[in-house]
């Protein structure tokens, strides 16, 4: 069987190929192409015990030593097949590695996500005096994008505009490399620095689509919908078709079910709705606004699906409040198995639900899976816990995490431990853990104090919460937001420190939150200060709030109501 009407077949057929290959020894350089066929199919179908055989055959058949050529794509199919350190000891026994054996050992430590190795080898060919080219910094770039790091995605752009500016004085006017361009482009949106990913894009003397899709992408997933919509809108004016590549960052843009139902139709014209990749972004477009019809209605008719799809409508029903039909969705997945993303849409559905043993089955789905050790699934899986009312089980997986060997609880997992301990009403054990994280030496974020002075609140711990407000200001020094603010009012009133609350929200910033005043109204009606609540109400009232106190106007209407017995 030729090893081209195999392309495209299963791990048999290449069994096959390789077994006669095994079985009918032949001249090394007959087979040099047939090889170079065959280690490609096995890293495109990252078949590592196939690719182990071929690459055994070359060594057999070359006494030890193999071309430049095939080398390279030895190094090539063990990095697609996982196999970095396979890979690494190909490369080093290439006699004279070339500027694509060094490329494509870095692109395999990027693809695995080795970043920093990906790095270290390009600072081994800084030393060796190797030029950097094309393939090798998009490697490099790709790594620091990986890696997120503001200082390094400067410093490789000094580098690349350097190289470009030495091949304008050395060629008299060479352009720049779009692919590496488009590249930076990703790199700094990954780093967060959109201004710094337009100004490259600006900078494209040769703009393709990939460029624009590269900008728009960069716009819509640092959260700025609008310039990404209006940057598309500049594409099409320009004559560039929008592909099945545009249109998922062009939805996640959209800023109505509108909007969206018009990209939907340009999509429908252009042929594109069903493919997988766009399909499953128009899934996720119309179940961010509550069209669960329009999504159910794409996601049925799509006749190839992958995980991304089943999570996109999985996620749909979970944030509409539609939990068990999220939960049987993810039932009929099938042969497809859940990734990471998967499970925490499902343990959103599960904190929806309330029911604990769902959710434990879940989470040995997960650990099945070999998730659990992730920090957002184990995050939410005690903030899964917390909703259904076991505070045992979150402590668990909380302590199981601490326990890694692989990395120590961040600030969202504390804060995850305090919130299941404050929603069930534990409130110095959510102290404890408050005690425990500052012991840990983990800085407490504005989320921390926001859960610790619920906890307080909601248990009476008066000076406990006002400490936790006062840390956060003078030890953190972190601004309070409302929700500090109102928290504070909501922890005052509550105790029937009525004077206290009420000088809090006269003191905020914005003194007419409605909010606030409904809080602070409220405890009055609670601990018998009907007198002084009607005081208020008259204040906010002859103040002109009412048009700005909406909702608590009904309850100072409640209090005129109560009061109107005793009055009569």
């Amino acid at each position: 069987m030729p090893v081209s009407s195999i392309r495209h077949q299963n791990l048999s057929s290449i069994e096959e190929v390789v077994r006669r290959l095994e079985e009918e020894p032949t001249a090394a350089g007959d087979d040099a192409y047939r090889f170079a066929q065959l280690l490609r199919l096995c890293g495109r179908s990252k078949s590592l015990a196939h690719g182990s055989r071929v690459h055994a055959q070359i060594l057999l058949r070359s006494c030890g030593r193999c071309s430049t050529f095939l080398a390279n794509l030895v190094v090539q199919m063990y990095g697609r097949c996982g196999e970095l350190s396979r890979a690494r000891e190909a490369f080093d026994a290439i006699e004279e590695p070339n500027l694509f054996s060094w490329a494509i050992l870095m692109a395999a430590y990027v693809l695995n996500g080795r970043d920093r190795a990906a790095l270290r080898l390009f600072r081994a060919m800084d030393q060796q005096g190797i030029p950097a080219e094309s393939a090798t910094l998009v490697s490099a770039i790709g790594a620091i994008a990986g890696i997120g790091d503001l200082a390094l995605a400067r410093a490789i752009e000094v580098r690349v505009r350097g190289t470009v500016l030495d091949r304008t004085i050395v060629a008299g006017g060479a352009r720049s490399d779009v692919i590496v361009e488009t590249a930076m482009i990703n790199m700094f949106s990954k780093c967060g620095a959109v201004i710094e990913a337009l100004a490259v894009f600006d900078r494209i003397q040769d703009r393709n689509l990939v460029s624009w899709n590269a900008m728009i992408a960069a716009f819509a997933q640092n959260g700025h919908r609008r310039e990404a919509m209006e940057l598309y809108r500049r594409m099409e004016e320009e004559g560039i078709r929008a592909d099945e590549s545009t249109y998922p960052s062009v939805l996640g843009a959209c800023q109505s079910l509108a909007e969206g139902r018009l990209i939907h139709a340009r999509i429908c014209s252009a042929g594109l709705e069903l493919d997988v990749v766009v399909g499953s972004a128009l899934v996720s477009m119309h179940g961010r606004f509550g069209a669960l019809e329009a999504a159910r209605d794409v996601f049925d008719r799509m006749e190839h699906k992958n995980v991304i799809t089943w999570c996109a409508m999985i996620s749909a029903y979970a944030q509409n409040g539609h939990p068990r039909q999220a939960l049987d969705c993810f039932a009929r997945m099938g042969k497809i198995k859940p990734n990471s993303v998967t499970f925490l849409a499902v343990l959103e559905a599960c904190s929806l639900l309330g029911d604990l043993e769902i959710g434990r089955g879940v989470h040995g789905q997960i650990v099945e899976a070999g998730f659990d050790g992730e920090e957002n699934v184990s995050n939410a899986l005690i903030n899964m816990y917390g909703k259904c009312g076991s505070w045992s089980d979150a402590r668990v997986v909380f302590d199981a995490a601490r326990r890694s060997s692989l990395r120590r609880n961040t600030v969202v997992s504390w804060n995850s431990m305090i919130e299941a301990y404050a929603q069930l009403g534990h409130a110095n054990e959510a102290v404890e853990v408050f005690q425990e994280m500052r012991l840990d030496g983990t800085k407490p974020d504005q989320v921390t104090f926001l859960e610790m002075m619920f906890a307080c609140s909601h248990a009476g711990l008066v000076e406990q919460g006002i400490f936790c407000f006062l840390s956060m200001v003078r030890d953190e020094r972190l601004t309070p937001s409302g929700d500090h603010w109102r928290s504070l009012v909501d922890l005052l009133g509550r105790a029937g420190w009525i004077r206290g609350a009420e000088q809090v929200v006269k003191d905020m910033a914005g003194s007419a939150d409605p909010v606030a005043w409904t809080t602070l109204i409220g405890s009055c009606m609670i601990h018998g200060r009907t007198d002084h609540g009607v005081c208020i109400a008259e204040g906010v009232l002859a103040g002109g709030n009412k048009a700005h106190v909406g909702a608590p106007y009904a309850l100072i209407s409640n209090i005129y109501s109560s009061k109107t017995p005793r009055l009569s």
